[in-house]
């Protein structure tokens, strides 16, 4: 599979899942693209949410603090 591939499926994979487990894995991702999409699902768990909370690119803070499934505490930690 070409990586132009995979990464389009790993996209698509974190915009669509409803899976908190497969949103986890993906929000470990070195990939900030696929991060920043994990941090806007409504899906994401509230866990993994917090974690995205504090990565190092502020594009993936912000999409956290976008997502209206991010409790009170995750924002303002």
């Amino acid at each position: 599979m070409p990586l132009e591939e995979a990464d389009a499926e790993a996209l698509e994979t974190a915009e669509l899942s409803d899976d908190p487990a497969v949103l986890s894995e993906a929000a470990t991702s070195s990939k900030f693209s696929v991060r920043f999409i994990v941090a806007r699902n409504p899906n994401t768990p509230v866990e993994t949410l917090h974690a995205l909370s504090s990565d190092p690119l502020m594009t993936v803070r912000m999409s956290v603090s976008s997502n209206l499934s991010s409790p009170a505490w995750i924002l303002e930690s």
